[in-house]
């Protein structure tokens, strides 16, 4: 939440726009991380389950 709310540490106070550069930069290593060990386990692209579970009608809000 932090890395959107200040926009990946571009917006904010000096103190915020750390704290979002710092978010930003941990959200990018557990994305890489998850893709590499779903990619390794061969489970499905992110994208393709994620167009499966809207043609299934899944709605998050």
């Amino acid at each position: 939440m932090v890395a959107r709310i200040t926009r990946n540490g571009t917006r904010g106070s000096p103190v915020d726009r750390e704290a979002g550069r710092r978010a930003n930069s941990q959200l990018n290593y557990l994305i890489n991380r998850y893709r590499d060990e779903d990619a390794q386990a061969q489970r499905m692209a992110w994208p393709a389950y994620m167009a499966l579970r809207y043609a299934g009608g899944f709605d998050p809000l």
